[in-house]
Formats: structure tokens, sequence, C-alpha cells
């Protein structure tokens, strides 16, 4: 636990309470002095990574995530919240200071929904349901994003199950079946 760039030697305990000490400082310069107004979400963060945008086993980003990838987004779920939204210290995404501060590494969200869906059985016509993103994984469609407000404001949106209803919304049905 020494710090070897001191004179002294360090316990535990001091490189602990330094440790704290510095990242109350952080926090202040980047949230505010009032900490009673520090939300979890102004460092907590969620990209939501597309297969071609996936960082590569040494950390470094995909190039392509600049074109595939939504986001950074602030998250305020963790594993044990109903916005459901796990982090480990070890996924981390690097954030420019707000106060001109060394660059931080904050915690990113490495899983949650992939969808949240409500269903009431005594409906059968139809349910309700948000997916982060979109339902098209092409970047240039437009149903890659179209449903990533809802998702990130924890919105829902309907969805029907009776074909008749297609016809009279005016929506297409298509059906792939498999040869015989």
């Amino acid at each position: 636990f020494d710090d070897i760039a001191t004179a002294g030697r360090e316990t535990r305990d001091d490189v602990i309470r330094k440790s704290f000490s510095e990242a109350v400082l952080i926090l202040r310069n980047e949230l505010g002095a009032d900490e009673s107004r520090w939300q979890w979400c102004a460092v907590h963060t969620l990209i939501i990574r597309h297969l071609f945008g996936q960082r590569s086993e040494e950390g470094k980003e995909s190039p392509l995530g600049k074109v595939f990838n939504l986001g950074p987004y602030p998250t305020a779920g963790t594993a044990t919240t109903i916005n459901n939204g796990e982090y480990t210290f070890r996924t981390v995404e690097k954030r420019e200071s707000k106060n001109n501060l060394p660059a931080m590494l904050m915690p990113a969200q490495k899983l949650g929904a992939s969808s949240r869906r409500v269903i009431d059985f005594t409906n059968p016509n139809g349910f309700r349901s948000v997916m982060p993103g979109g339902n098209s994984g092409e970047a240039m469609s437009p149903h890659y994003a179209d449903q990533l407000a809802l998702w990130l404001n924890g919105s829902l949106k309907d969805f029907i199950t009776n074909p008749n209803e297609f016809t009279l919304r005016g929506y297409r049905l298509t059906v792939l079946q498999p040869k015989k």
C-alpha cells in the first residue's frame, strides 16, 4: 500500500483515506458542492454497442463505433434496481472532465434489459413494449433508433397482435415460411 512517490511510508488506511478524499474532490468539481444534488446517472453511462462497434479484446474502440453505436447516455440503474443496468469497475468509459481535470474513468453500464414488455393477459389483442435502440440493426434504417427515447425514459409503446388490426391501421404483414 505504500506510495513510493512520497518520502514517508503509507499504510493501507492512509491510502484509502487519501483515495476517498481525492474521489470526493473530483466529484465535487464535476457535480457541484451540494452532495444532496449528486445523481448516479451523472457518472454512470450507457453506450448501446452494435456488433460492429464492439471493443477489441485489448479494450480499443472499434472505428465503426462512431457510426453504429448509440450513446453515451446517462443511466440510473444498477444490478438490483427495476431499471436494471449492471456495471463493473473493470468496464469503464473514459470521459473528459467538465472542469479541466484529467479525463476520468467512469463506471459504464455493461448489460441491462434487452426489451421491456408489459402484457395484459385479459387483452389478447396487444401488449406494450420497447427495445433499446430500435427494431433494426441497420444504422441507416428509420427503425435503428426509433425506440431509443422511449427506452431511455422508461416508456413503452403499444403493439398489436390481432392481424385484422394491421389492415385497419395501414400496416403490412410479412409472413416468412420455410419451403415444404
